[in-house]
């Protein structure tokens, strides 16, 4: 074969192809002889394969253990495809525990004594805490390393008890250091620590409460809890005002606590919920315990904080297996397995075993050391310490993030997630290498929103602040106390100068000034009421004027209403007696009453001598609902009202109320009872039953609104010291201003008959009143009496005329029972008329008006309305004797001669009447001498049945109704006597 110009080796094109085919034909057996000629190093594989029984026991998802089966086998095709131990392969051999210590333990022991010719240098497993820390108690014992890539439990974390265990799976405590940070970042200082009651829970809690004492956060509470009393526990939050509220619990436990916290209102703008859990538990969307709807659960659960590990690649950084989160994801899809949570971490588990036992074999080589993997003995406790020392050292980038121990705890990143509407949004990450990073600006971070706008504040800085009542409100309330002061002093002055008059001294002045007097004792207690921090220099002082609220207002109710009451009191008793239509007893006397009063206000003074003595008041600070400072939520001012308290106020306050509303409840039983009443000799009584209705009603409304409005200062004081101060200037008002205006307009009218509605006017007394329904009233109770009485008095007329026809035969005089007052006798000549007195009064008329009653209405048949009448005032100068008409059927003498100094004189002796409210007074007539023959007799009968006559005719000029009059004589006193009656 001949080279060609150019001095070069020119092939034909097969020849060339052959070349190349034989090439890669030698180089795939150089591999093969390779392959064959690498160890294998045999890592046994424990995986969760029962679906069912794990949930149970472990809550582990369905298909969980088959995701990390797959991804295991996958990185051991990876890691012995990139030869990453050198002259070694690994040859995994897997069993399935079923979430059972005791199928765990006993697979182990399987694969130990089954497969003798080669050693287990390492257990990858399992994804339950519960086999796992069975297990990890046991593999010691041969000097196997174990890696777990499933177990969260705390427990795990003991380096004393699991002295050859690691997980890469972070458990809670592997965040304290992220939530740590996370809390110095937000600037809170005081934070709640929520746990249920279980260890995977409470050992990670205990953990950051050490770190939070540590860095200085105080612990407002560390609560842990369970079904049976988690209401209480969020109770004992919310009175705490707890903000920051780290907690950790079960899914069943997470829903039910949110619910208590939408009851209690914990959520919103105020508060932080920062939980740890898996961001693949969606259990807000979950259907919600009993006794709580869906909408309520995810409105408490609305922008609460997750932390859980960030099992992703970041941007950037570079991956030990050469793949991506993304990539590995892909790989498990085309093995078509699930991917779950733990699928990452199973694979970073083999890749961390493969990579500490390359560093094993170089360090080996490097200090010289002529061993070998290949070799490992259970009894080599060595090489089982070179392996856990390259393990913790281990710093490599997996496909679930960072991979590094600490402990026995993976140190890989931790990720904050927030829920905004119905999805976990990442908002912060932390990376724990190099001192620790917190990081809220991170390619795939969202903002944190917060409720409000502004970051939650853990603890307020409160502010109190003492409320006191209203300048203005005071010097208004203090003027009107002073005016009524001064006016209780003119009343009283008024008092003492006209107590000698009528219209005063017929109201009991004596009553009347103790009534004066308590209402000044009430208007400066209402001073007192408004005296507080702002006007009083110190506590001790305002204990004094507590002292002195109890004693004025106590002494001052029972001064200015027991006058009244005692007044009522008097009223009553005579309305009672009246009511039997004998008053027995004597009307209760003005020092009856004061003793009376003197009583009640010993009362007062034992009660409040015995409350300040005993228990006594002092100035306490009431706190009042806190105010948000505007522009700050982290300050907030606390009003606080100052109060008298003592140690049993309620008790010495119920005591009062319980005196005090008895004393008023007979006041207005015996003001209604006498509501109609109105006695002419107390012409006060009608206005003391209104003061006792007026003090009662305030008193209500006064005690009401105490206990009502006390949190709004100004606003009570004012209505309060309002209604006492109208309340006493009202019954001071109706107790003085109408005997003022009786002394001023009608000082020269009696008062007994002014209260009567009558007005004298020379000798008669006419009708004031000017109430059509009274008079009307007044006017029916007469005529049904007059009614009776002239029944009577037609008795007598017929009694007389039968007496008349006995003495002279006439058959005719008895021809009728009713006969006319005005009757003619024919058979006798007619009796001389009576001559006319010099100033004739026809009738005078006294009318008596009684209060309505029944026995005035229905008297009882044996007993007379009628009223003694006063004796006649004869005119002066007019002649005659001392006589006076005899009772019907009687046969005394009608006239009876007198001698007086030696002088004959013959008078008419008036007859006394009994009529019923009625005098009727018949003038005098001057007769002859008596002469004893029946015509005398018949002129003097006669004469009185004219008298009878004349009067009658004159009633009814008078008045415009029947009138019927009962004539009943009685033994007539002496003239000087009658004279003196009117």
């Amino acid at each position: 074969m001949r080279l060609p110009s150019g001095g070069r080796l020119t092939l034909p094109p097969l020849v060339l192809v052959l070349v190349v085919v034989l090439v890669l034909v030698l180089r795939s057996d150089c591999a093969a002889g390779a392959g064959r000629g690498r160890r294998q190093l045999t890592v046994l594989g424990l995986f969760d394969m029962d679906a069912a029984r794990c949930r149970r026991a472990c809550g582990r998802a369905p298909h969980e253990g088959h995701s990390d089966l797959a991804a295991v086998q996958l990185a051991v095709q990876h890691v012995n495809r990139r030869r990453l131990v050198p002259g070694y392969r690994l040859r995994l051999i897997t069993n399935n525990t079923q979430c059972s210590a005791g199928v765990g333990v006993d697979a182990f022991f399987h694969a130990l004594y089954t497969r003798k010719s080669s050693r287990t240098i390492a257990l990858i497993g399992t994804g339950c805490s519960e086999v796992t820390e069975h297990l990890a108690q046991i593999v010691p014992y041969w000097n196997i390393l174990q890696m777990s890539f499933g177990s969260f439990s705390p427990a795990l974390s003991d380096r004393t008890t699991f002295p050859l265990f690691f997980r890469t799976s972070p458990p809670e405590s592997a965040h304290n250091l992220a939530r740590l940070a996370f809390v110095a970042h937000h600037r809170w200082d005081a934070v709640a620590t929520v746990s249920e009651n279980l260890n995977v829970h409470t050992l990670a809690m205990n953990e950051l409460v050490t770190e939070l004492e540590a860095n200085n956060v105080t612990l407002l509470a560390t609560v842990t809890l369970d079904a049976n009393d988690y209401r209480e526990q969020l109770n004992s939050l919310k009175d705490r005002d707890v903000r920051i509220i780290i907690g950790s619990f079960s899914t069943a436990m997470t829903g039910k606590i949110f619910c208590e916290a939408y009851r209690l209102g914990m959520f919103g703008a105020d508060y932080v919920w920062l939980l740890y859990g898996s961001t693949s538990e969606r259990w807000w969307l979950r259907q919600p315990p009993d006794g709580c709807r869906a909408a309520e659960m995810r409105a408490a659960a609305a922008h609460l904080l997750l932390v859980d590990s960030f099992s992703e690649t970041r941007p950037g950084a570079r991956p030990a297996s050469g793949l991506s989160s993304a990539a590995f994801r892909r790989a498990l899809q085309l093995r078509g397995v699930p991917i779950t949570r733990t699928a990452s971490l199973a694979y970073d588990a083999l890749w961390s075993v493969a990579l500490a036992l390359r560093a094993t074999q170089r360090r080996w080589r490097a200090r010289g050391e002529r061993r070998a993997l290949h070799r490992f003995d259970y009894s080599h406790a060595g090489t089982a310490a070179d392996l856990f020392s390259a393990t913790q050292r281990l710093n490599f980038t997996g496909v679930s993030g960072p991979v590094s121990f600490d402990g026995a705890d993976r140190r890989g990143l931790t990720a904050f997630y927030q829920l905004q509407g119905d999805n976990l949004t990442l908002v912060a990450l932390y990376d724990p290498r190099g001192g620790g990073s917190l990081e809220l600006r991170c390619a795939a971070c969202t903002a944190i929103w917060w409720p409000g706008g502004e970051v939650p504040v853990a603890r307020r800085l409160v502010v109190a602040r003492v409320v006191t009542v209203a300048g203005a409100a005071l010097l208004v309330v203090g003027c009107l106390a002073v005016l009524g002061v001064l006016l209780s002093g003119t009343f009283l002055a008024f008092n003492v100068y006209y107590k000698h008059m009528k219209q005063v001294k017929l109201s009991s002045p004596k009553l009347n000034s103790i009534t004066a007097v308590g209402c000044m004792l009430v208007y400066v207690a209402v001073v007192l009421l408004g005296l507080d921090y702002a006007t009083l220099t110190g506590t001790r002082h305002f204990d004094v004027v507590c002292t002195a609220r109890v004693y004025l207002f106590s002494t001052g109710f029972s001064l200015a209403f027991g006058a009244m009451f005692t007044k009522t009191f008097r009223v009553h008793q005579i309305f009672i007696g009246s009511r039997t239509g004998v008053i027995k007893n004597k009307m209760l006397q003005d020092t009856q009453l004061m003793a009376l009063i003197l009583v009640l206000l010993l009362i007062d003074c034992v009660i409040a001598t015995l409350w300040v003595t005993l228990d006594p008041l002092q100035r306490q600070l009431r706190n009042l609902t806190m105010e948000y400072a505007p522009g700050d939520r982290g300050v907030v001012y606390l009003p606080q009202v100052e109060v008298c308290h003592s140690q049993h106020e309620h008790k010495w306050l119920g005591a009062l109320y319980v005196y005090k509303g008895l004393l008023l409840t007979v006041a207005v039983y015996m003001a209604w009872e006498t509501r109609g009443v109105k006695i002419p000799a107390l012409n006060d009584s009608r206005y003391i039953g209104l003061s006792v209705y007026n003090v009662v009603i305030t008193s209500v409304i006064v005690v009401t609104m105490a206990n009502a409005v006390w949190d709004r200062v100004t606003l009570a004081f004012v209505l309060i010291a309002s209604l006492i101060i109208m309340s006493t200037t009202t019954t001071l008002c109706l107790l003085f201003l109408p005997k003022i205006h009786s002394i001023v307009y009608h000082s020269d009218q009696d008062p007994v008959t002014g209260s009567m509605g009558l007005k004298l006017e020379s000798n008669t007394r006419r009708l004031l009143v000017d109430d059509r329904k009274e008079v009307y009233y007044r006017a029916e109770v007469q005529n049904r009496c007059y009614r009776r009485e002239v029944i009577q008095l037609e008795r007598e007329v017929t009694a007389l005329e039968r007496e008349l026809s006995a003495a002279f035969g006439s058959p005719d005089s008895s021809r009728s029972s009713q006969s006319s007052l005005s009757g003619e006798y024919p058979a006798h000549p007619p009796c001389p008329a009576a001559p006319e007195p010099a100033d004739r009064e026809d009738v005078l008329l006294l009318l008596q008006f009684l209060p309505p009653g029944p026995a005035l209405l229905a008297p009882p048949a044996s007993r007379s309305l009628c009223a003694s009448l006063p004796s006649l005032h004869l005119p002066d100068g007019g002649p005659g004797l001392c006589r006076r008409l005899p009772p019907a059927g009687s046969s005394t003498e009608l006239w009876r001669p007198s001698r007086t100094a030696g002088r004959r004189k013959d008078r008419l002796v008036v007859p006394t009447y009994r009529v019923s409210d009625l005098s009727v007074i018949s003038p005098s007539a001057s007769l002859p001498p008596p002469r004893p023959d029946s015509r005398e007799r018949h002129c003097a009968v006669q004469e009185g049945v004219r008298t009878l006559e004349s009067t009658l005719e004159s009633l009814s000029d008078r008045f415009p109704v029947t009138y019927r009059i009962q004539i009943r004589p009685k033994p007539a006193p002496t003239c000087a006597a009658a004279n003196g009656r009117l």
